[in-house]
């Protein structure tokens, strides 16, 4: 059976697999690896294995390549390993060989002869010999190759030669990658037909000058970007930012130059909008602010500089007679002359600057005028978002015209005696119901309670009524029935709860009363006696006392109720006494 069989033999390929950490015997370790059945098991066999003829046999007859693989990976001599390397026919075997390979002359002769490039290639890596390194990457004839013997290059001579030329681009640049000659680097970035090249030789150079020229003969506009964004000389930047055709070079240089007047001039005339903005945003002199905000033809760049315009008059003077209203709504945010505001708050035909405008007012009646009479509600909301006066904040939540104007003005009031005033008087509901949510006191909470004439301004004062006393009156007295029962659904009072299952006239209000009373003995009374069947039975299924029980269903005149009495009765001997006596 298989629970007698060795482990390594089981049908279950994990349990081979584990028992292999067990097992030292070598030849049948390099037997498992040729011949077991799950691939998974053959390769940790190999590598188990530790005796070196059985692995280098593994190698190079063993039929999967992931055993000759891990087969390679467990040698140790460098001869057989650097042989492997050359010639095996698997190049995985050939890749993992060179990688255990440390003796340089072996990798040297490997970096030479190996037919496989890739293989070449991994030799190199590790190889510090200059000569052979450079015979490599002169001459081998896969571009990798040369690309990765270059890498480890350090003669500058040699390194000139492969930048200038090697047939590979990707070859030339790594070479111009590691040239530290900025003469050398130019004359490359100048002449190289390779356009990345020519990047990275730009990357490198430092010196202005050959940076400067580079700019003026380059034709590639990407090679002139990348000399702009090394350059530092502010009267190259300024011949970039005013004369290069390319708007990408411009703004490139643009954010380096200093010069505001420059900047102005460019922010106010360059064809492209990125550049002008990148301009504007470098200006700093007032002035020119000033100038660019009064006249730039693009309405983006007057509001931006208007943005950094500090000056009362140039700005007063933007917010009244701009031609586009996004630059004098961003004049009139920052305007602080009262009287010139609320010129523009009276006046401006467009609506987001009379709003802005509106926002910095002070003029308590000024702000009470435009709330009522502004064309725009986008305005009179603004208008009384700014207001503090508790009477005039009043006035217009009882007469605005605008329901929204009316909503935001309560919100704003504070006074107590302006929002009960509101509550009780305003002819809108929704008025009405907003300064009631502010209330605080309980009397007036309960008059409206009572009186006003919509029922969710009605319910909405029952729920910010906490005095029990209050809740209670007006359970047993007001008018509507649904406010009764909502003012009994926030009694806690037993004995006010109480007082209402009793007394109150109508039976709703009587069986929410009861729906929250815990009296036993009074729920029982209620249950055997209430004019109303409805109270009568929520009363009977609120009685748990067993004694309380047997007297309902004894006495209570609605058979009903008896029946949900003796149901809840757990006294069996009872119930048939109670049977008994019934009968007699």
């Amino acid at each position: 059976m298989n629970s007698f069989q060795p482990k390594w033999k089981r049908n279950d390929y994990r349990a081979r697999r584990a028992a292999l950490k067990d097992l030292t015997d070598q030849t049948l370790l390099a037997e498992i690896a040729r011949n077991d059945s799950d691939y998974h098991v053959r390769e940790a066999a190999a590598k188990e294995l530790r005796d070196q003829k059985l692995l280098e046999e593994l190698v190079r007859t063993a039929g999967d390549g992931n055993v000759r693989k891990a087969a390679v990976e467990q040698l140790s001599d460098q001869n057989l390993l650097a042989e492997i390397a050359r010639k095996h026919s698997d190049g995985n075997v050939r890749k993992a060989a060179v990688a255990k390979v440390t003796d340089q002359s072996l990798l040297a002769e490997i970096a030479q002869k190996a037919g496989d490039h890739s293989v070449r290639r991994a030799a190199l890596k590790d190889l510090t010999d200059q000569a052979l390194l450079a015979q490599i990457a002169c001459n081998d004839s896969d571009g990798n190759v040369r690309r990765t013997a270059v890498k480890g290059l350090t003669d500058q001579n040699l390194l000139a030669e492969i930048a200038r030329n090697d047939s590979d681009g990707n070859v030339r640049k790594t070479a111009v990658e590691a040239l530290t000659d900025e003469i050398l680097l130019a004359e490359i970035a100048e002449n190289d037909s390779d356009g990345n090249v020519r990047k990275v030789a730009v990357e490198k150079i430092n010196d202005q000058a050959l940076l400067a020229e580079i700019t003026q003969k380059e034709r590639d506009f990407t090679i002139r970007e990348a000399a702009a964004e090394r350059l530092n000389d502010q009267a190259v930047l300024m011949r970039l930012a005013i004369e290069d055709s390319d708007s990408w070079v411009r703004r490139i240089a643009v954010e380096k130059l200093n010069d505001q007047a420059v900047l102005a001039e460019l922010a106010l005339n360059d064809s492209d909008s990125w550049v002008r903005t990148a301009a504007m945003e470098k200006v700093t002199e007032p002035a020119l602010l000033m100038e660019i905000a009064d006249r730039a033809a693009d309405y983006h760049i007057r509001r931006a500089a208007v943005a950094r315009v500090d000056d009362q008059n140039v700005l007063a003077e933007i917010a009244q007679k701009d031609s586009d209203y996004h630059v004098r709504e961003a004049a009139a945010a920052k305007i602080s002359d009262q009287i010139v505001l609320a010129r523009v708050a009276l006046k401006d035909v467009d609506y987001h600057v009379r709003e802005a405008a509106v926002k910095k007012i002070a003029d308590q009646k000024l702000l009470a005028e435009i709330a009522h009479k502004d064309k725009d509600s986008h305005v009179r909301k603004a208008a009384v978002g700014n207001m503090a006066d508790q009477s005039l904040l009043a006035e217009i939540g009882s007469k605005a015209v605008d329901y929204h104007v009316r909503m935001a003005a309560v919100d704003r009031i504070n006074d107590q005696g302006l929002l009960g005033n509101i509550a009780q008087k305003a002819d809108d509901y929704h008025v009405r119901e907003a300064a009631v949510k502010k209330i605080a006191d309980q009397k007036l909470l309960a008059e409206i309670a009572h009186k006003d004439t919509d029922y969710h301004v009605r319910r909405t004062a029952i729920r910010k009524i906490s005095n029990q006393t209050l809740l209670a009156d007006i359970a047993e007295k007001a008018c509507d029935y649904h406010v009764r029962r909502s003012a009994v659904e926030r009694v806690n009072d037993q004995a006010l709860l109480a007082r209402i299952a009793q007394k109150a006239c109508d039976y709703h209000v009587r069986r929410s009363a009861v729906e929250r009373v815990n009296n036993q003995a009074l729920l029982a009374e209620l249950a055997g006696w209430d004019t109303d069947y409805h109270v009568r039975r929520s009363a009977v299924e609120r009685v748990r006392d067993q004694k309380l029980l047997e007297a309902i269903i004894a006495d209570a005149i609605d058979a009903d109720v008896r029946k949900v009495a003796a149901e809840k009765v757990s006294d069996r001997a009872v119930l048939a006494e109670i049977d008994r006596r019934a009968m007699d």
